[in-house]
């Protein structure tokens, strides 16, 4: 069996076996658990930080945007306030 250094085999001989069961040696069980847990914390962490940069990322693209649109409306100020007196643009 595959599992054979991680597991026990109950030999009862019943007609009703649950295959579903799996019986571990002592001290396997925990070492899964931690295995589990560490797995898990780095999964979480790397979510974590994948989604924050995520984030940082979306904030800063949207920051640069609002920068050239101000360049935009301050140069077009600038040219207005110069050429809002010439009698060519006085309607």
């Amino acid at each position: 069996m595959i599992c054979n250094p991680l597991c026990i085999h109950d030999n009862n001989d019943n007609d009703d076996h649950n295959y579903n069961e799996v019986f571990f040696r002592a001290g396997v069980l925990g070492q899964m658990e931690e295995f589990r847990d560490e797995r898990l914390g780095k999964i979480m962490s790397w979510m974590q930080a994948w989604a924050r940069g995520y984030l940082a990322r979306k904030g800063f693209k949207k920051l640069q945007e609002q920068r050239v649109a101000l360049k935009v409306v301050q140069r077009n100020l600038r040219k207005y306030m110069q050429l809002r007196t010439w009698p060519c643009s006085v309607l």
